[in-house]
């Protein structure tokens, strides 16, 4: 049957204060080397106020577990997580099925930031083929909040991807994503127009690279192309919040490693579809770069056109160079300095020029 693995975190035995209890217990099972159920649950409670009395009624705390771990006061707020995970994966294919429960009132007691009230299932499916130069991979989940059913709907999002990588040799490849991402709510005659939900989010990336040179000098030239759409279908916020977004870059890198210099040309392209005027922006930048034993520097230029409407708005003009100065072994010197300077036609507010430098110093013992 293959092999388990029982652990717990440093903190399962659960710890108690006078406001908050917590506990977690994780396991791993191994069939034929082949599949692997791994889950991680965890359970949470605190207490706002350890004079109130004791919390009786219809909840039964007859578990002498429950008494040991939980001080429960009608002050207590218990929240509990659940993730489990089946996965399996072979030479050219793999196959993960995952769950996902967090309860209202769960905090982790760890992180500073940590989503609750909300449950998924996702599928994630991975191809290989051609030894590896082509690979295929995605993901499709729905996930809903309003866990303990204390809310006056539900909100449902359907969340789907796709990526495929070619690399049929080392001087060309490509990468190509699509996702798909949709939010919408049960019960929407409860809600008024203004704060109904429905939505759905498109995008997709094409990405090419090339590259050739030899050892002393490379080169390669990176592409990239993208195309966002926002649908929104509720008839009172669609005007402001439906849009359309292009972006395409490209970029050319030299690479000399007997002069460690690099330059790095590049062109960006932007457009956006608003219902109330379209914006464009169209720019150039470039990159220089020299690294040597004891000093290195780097200058990065930018320049990019702004549009409103079809008709010119203004600019945004930017260069920044880093310096970085190697005293000794223990010591190094870095200094930096950086221009921004913004023109704006339309808006005279949005005009301002910046200049920021620093220097610092490090020592390690």
């Amino acid at each position: 049957m293959g092999r388990r693995k029982f652990y717990q975190n440093p903190n399962s035995r659960g710890y108690h204060s006078r406001r908050k209890h917590y506990t977690r217990h994780c396991f791993s099972i191994d069939f034929f080397k082949k599949i692997t159920w791994s889950s991680d649950v965890g359970v949470s409670g605190y207490t706002s106020d350890v004079n109130a009395k004791d919390l009786t009624g219809t909840i039964s705390l007859d578990s002498d577990f429950l008494k040991k771990l939980f001080l429960l006061k009608r002050s207590t707020q218990v929240g509990y997580a659940a993730n489990s995970s089946l996965r399996f994966s072979s030479r050219f294919a793999s196959l993960q099925v995952q769950y996902r429960l967090i309860s209202t009132d769960y905090k982790s007691m760890g992180a500073y930031f940590f989503n609750n009230d909300v449950q998924e299932i996702l599928f994630s499916p991975s191809f290989s083929f051609w030894q590896g130069r082509v690979n295929l991979s995605g993901s499709y989940g729905i996930q809903q909040d309003n866990v303990s059913k204390t809310k006056a709907t539900q909100t449902t999002r359907n969340i789907g991807s796709l990526n495929l990588s070619v690399q049929p040799s080392t001087k060309f490849g490509m990468l190509m994503t699509y996702s798909n991402y949709g939010t919408f709510q049960n019960n929407p005659d409860r809600i008024i127009d203004t704060l109904k939900i429905q939505q759905v989010n498109q995008s997709l990336v094409v990405a090419p690279r090339f590259s050739w040179g030899d050892r002393v000098v490379s080169h390669s030239i990176n592409l990239m192309s993208s195309y966002q759409n926002s649908s929104d279908y509720n008839t009172v916020s669609k005007q402001l919040l439906e849009f359309n977004n292009l972006f395409l870059s490209f970029n050319y890198l030299r690479n000399n490693m007997k002069q460690k210099i690099t330059i790095s040309p590049g062109g960006i392209f932007i457009k956006n579809f608003l219902s109330y005027g379209n914006t464009q922006s169209m720019g150039a930048s470039l990159n220089i770069s020299k690294n040597l034993k004891s000093f290195s520097n780097s200058l990065n230029v930018n320049y990019n056109q702004n549009y409103y409407k079809e008709n010119a708005n203004g600019y945004t003009f930017n260069a920044r160079w880093n310096g970085r100065i190697r005293l000794s072994s223990k010591q190094q010197l870095s200094l930096s300095a950086a221009l921004l300077y913004n023109k704006d036609l339309k808006f005279e507010a949005r005009n301002f020029t910046e200049v920021y430098t620093q220097a610092g110093y490090s020592l390690n013992f």
